[in-house]
């Protein structure tokens, strides 16, 4: 029942976010019922995927707004409905020979569009290049912990190695140089696409 994913959705996020502290049971009650109301409707398999996110994504110690909780589950939604669209496309999940395929290109483009695409485009140092390699890849998007961190790692990695390249010194900086800065235009043109911008 939807109902119950809802409130096992609060308690997870209360696990690692702090709830409004309420004077009386009947607010903190009120407060339940505000949430169920706004996320009624969601299936429990985007309720579930909504959590894990904010989970894995927010970097406050507070609990959501009730915005924020509809934003990933509009999200979640939308990665589910895109997922279940995969199945129509057969020859393309079975397509492991060659990982630049203009098709696999083109689903990573569709995919890096989800609200963890949106994530990564705002975060610094932007890993949206490396979430568009992953998903180009493996076609679909991290859902792991760890699968994302790789991302990030990723570019972290990228802009350490450019930082070096910058300050020069030995004979090939110039030549990685280049390289970083056609990668970050990349970037910087994948994060517009990406944020609608």
């Amino acid at each position: 029942m939807a109902i119950e994913h809802i409130s096992k959705f609060i308690t997870d996020l209360a696990m690692h976010f702090s709830p409004p502290r309420f004077e009386h049971e009947h607010e903190r009650s009120a407060w339940q019922k505000s949430i169920m109301r706004e996320l009624h409707g969601a299936t429990p398999e985007v309720i579930d995927r909504a959590a894990r996110h904010i989970i894995q994504t927010r970097k406050n110690r507070y609990f959501p707004l009730i915005a924020e909780c509809r934003q990933a589950v509009r999200e979640a939604a939308e990665a589910v409905r895109f997922e279940g669209h995969l199945g129509t496309l057969p020859t393309l999940r079975k397509s492991l020979g060659d990982d630049w395929t203009k098709e696999r290109q083109d689903l990573a483009d569709q995919l890096v569009k989800c609200g963890l695409g949106k994530q990564a485009a705002r975060d610094n140092p932007s890993w949206t290049l490396g979430l568009w390699h992953f998903c180009r890849k493996h076609q679909r998007i991290p859902t792991a912990p760890e699968e994302i961190e790789h991302c990030k790692r990723e570019a972290r990695l990228f802009w350490e190695g450019y930082q070096v390249a910058l300050r020069g010194g030995w004979p090939q900086a110039r030549g990685w140089v280049n390289y970083g800065d056609s990668m970050i235009a990349d970037r910087e043109k994948l994060c517009a696409e990406v944020l609608g911008r």
